[in-house]
């Protein structure tokens, strides 16, 4: 089923009705909605019981538009200068940083276990001025650089702090969480 917008704005669903579009939405950047949804869900979720959340943020992003000024700022304090794609880059990850340290905190509140595993899906989009250096390529082809991404659990008291440079997929991610509730499953694609 499609679903198309007769005016400008954004083209947000929740299930099967569209987000309210008010000033409230209006002229905010999607990822600030996504962020703020997701914090919703887990402040409404019962405590009581676990509760599994799939959060894809999508910053940074190519075509960026409307970077939100603070991210602007923060990214200036990280010696990024402004007004060029990279100091855009920089704001993005700043803005990231921001929504994945709330949607975190949230989660920590509820004052249960959390497993919080975050990854990337690919390497940068070349053209905004994003890099994989050292390595080469970027999203779109089979080169490090387009194929290796940041990727880390956060799991106080269940998983024991530290670094592997073990190769990992995302297809490891079912396994490795079922693997941490004691569960075990035959036949999926990757590991724990």
């Amino acid at each position: 089923r499609a679903f198309a917008l007769e005016a400008p704005g954004h083209d947000l669903w929740r299930n099967d009705a569209p987000l309210d579009r008010s000033p409230a939405t209006d002229g905010v950047h999607s990822a600030e909605l996504f962020a703020n949804e997701a914090r919703t869900v887990v402040g409404a979720a019962d405590r009581e019981r676990p509760l599994f959340l799939y959060y894809a943020a999508q910053t940074p992003h190519a075509h960026f538009i409307n970077t939100i000024p603070r991210h602007v700022a923060a990214a200036r304090r990280m010696g990024f200068s402004g007004g060029d794609a990279r100091s855009d880059v920089a704001a993005l990850v700043a803005a990231l940083d921001e929504q994945v340290g709330a949607v975190a905190g949230a989660f920590e509140a509820r004052k249960r276990p959390l497993v919080f595993w975050f990854l990337g899906d690919n390497g940068p989009e070349a053209a905004t001025g994003a890099s994989a250096f050292p390595f080469r390529g970027a999203k779109r082809t089979v080169f490090e650089g387009g194929i290796r991404t940041p990727s880390f659990i956060y799991a106080p008291g269940i998983v024991a702090p530290g670094a592997t440079d073990a190769v990992t997929r995302v297809v490891d991610v079912g396994p490795t969480l079922l693997a941490l509730v004691g569960a075990t499953v035959r036949g999926l694609d990757g590991r724990d």
